[in-house]
């Protein structure tokens, strides 16, 4: 298995960049070789010259890609003439290789995983592991394709480079001709959302949903009566729900008029982010659930079917008054 290597110096600490890619190496325990380093460089730091910058490479093989203004387009031209289908890409942990490295993997037809700590083969397959959820699990992903273009999680470590005795460098000018692919550009200010703790009808989605169907089937149902929905931690765990719409402790607050919580038991953590809602309203199979005893209203039922029986009667009211 062969590595490149791509760091950055715009802007960027080189040595750093290199002393976390010799950690990533030797964590990831795998046999490799190191094919040539490339660096990508507007010739503007303080001592950090092409001399000092090749002596920094953990190979006998530099390549410059020099710009005088960073442009991607320029950058990804030359990188596509250089970097060789069957390897894999090593990018330094910068911003500019968060850009750099999917856009280049998408031109070579391969894969991209961003902010891996370790690469794993097992059985005949690569696997990439990285932070999801907020850093609050660990994710395994198998790299189906090459090449694979890998941009390494900041500060997974630091390992003294071991860098080759003989240097061979070579500089490549990035095309100046300006190559943007944008035919216009327009600011549109964001619409900001209110968020949960503004909203005045909220319904929480808990684990006895049991599947993403039944999630998604309650989403609907809660958007269309006008809720704001989110879920419990199990949910968004599961990836039922993205991370942003988790409701507790360490998600959102909800104090709204009226708060549904639909197949969610009601732990510490959960209650707490709902218990400032002046009306909440429990829907769960397990008349025992900690909810029941803290809900102002409890129903004791599925989640789904009930909250299909409130839209069906929210429903025929509006019919009848219409």
């Amino acid at each position: 298995m062969k590595y490149q290597i791509i760091v950055s110096s715009i802007g960027m600490d080189v040595k750093r960049q290199f002393e976390e890619i010799s950690a990533f190496i030797k964590a990831s325990s795998l046999e490799v070789e190191k094919e040539n380093t490339i660096i990508i460089s507007d010739g503007k730091q303080d001592g950090d010259d092409i001399s000092r910058l090749t002596d920094m490479a953990p190979t006998a093989s530099v390549i410059f890609v020099l710009v005088k203004q960073y442009n991607p387009e320029s950058v990804l031209n030359v990188l596509e003439t250089i970097l060789k289908k069957d390897n894999i890409f090593l990018f330094g942990s910068s911003y500019l290789s968060r850009e750099l490295a999917p856009r280049i993997a998408y031109r070579m037809q391969g894969a991209s995983l961003i902010e891996c700590s370790r690469l794993i083969s097992e059985s005949g397959s690569l696997y990439g592991e990285k932070l999801v959820y907020s850093n609050h699990m660990q994710g395994r992903f198998e790299i189906l394709k090459k090449p694979a273009a890998i941009v390494l999680a900041k500060g997974i470590g630091q390992e003294k480079v071991m860098s080759g005795k003989e240097h061979e460098a070579m500089v490549i000018a990035a095309d100046e001709a300006d190559p943007s692919i944008f035919l216009d550009i327009a600011v549109q200010e964001e619409e900001k959302e209110n968020g949960f703790e503004h909203a005045d009808f909220v319904l929480v989605i808990g684990k006895g949903a049991k599947n993403q169907d039944t999630v998604n089937q309650l989403t609907k149902t809660g958007e269309m009566l006008g809720a704001a929905v989110g879920g419990s931690r199990p949910v968004v765990m599961n990836a039922w729900m993205p991370m942003n719409k988790l409701i507790g402790a360490s998600g959102s607050f909800a104090s709204a008029r009226v708060c549904i919580v639909a197949g969610a038991s009601g732990a510490p953590a959960l209650y707490g982010g709902i218990k400032k809602s002046e009306l909440i309203i429990g829907i769960n199979t397990d008349e025992k659930a900690p909810l029941t005893g803290k809900a102002d209203v409890t129903v004791i039922g599925d989640a789904l079917q009930v909250m299909k029986a409130i839209e069906e009667k929210i429903l025929y009211e509006e019919r009848r008054d219409g």
